[in-house]
């Protein structure tokens, strides 16, 4: 066998162990990939859940900035007539 044999060869061997890999992963998803509508429905999913995350970490952050004002809001309150009742 010549070296140029034995990597067509290892090449096709390893295109193979991918595609079967590949096959295998998206089976675990329900994913047929020789079924075009299967594979388009499954990218589609993957596409909103990747946009409901960013919006999600949006939100998140909003709330946590809206909850830290509303409790620096409180400890200054309480600050301010903490002063105001000692001044009196």
């Amino acid at each position: 066998m010549t070296p140029e044999e034995a990597q067509k060869i290892a090449t096709e061997a390893a295109q193979l162990a991918a595609h079967q890999t590949v096959a295998e992963l998206f089976q675990h998803f329900d994913v047929d990939i020789t079924d075009v509508e299967s594979v388009k429905e499954f990218r589609e999913t993957i596409n909103w859940a990747g946009k409901y995350r960013k919006l999600s970490e949006q939100v998140g952050s909003r709330v946590i900035i809206t909850v830290f004002t509303i409790f620096t809001g409180g400890v200054l309150a309480v600050l301010w007539n903490s002063i105001k009742g000692n001044g009196q």
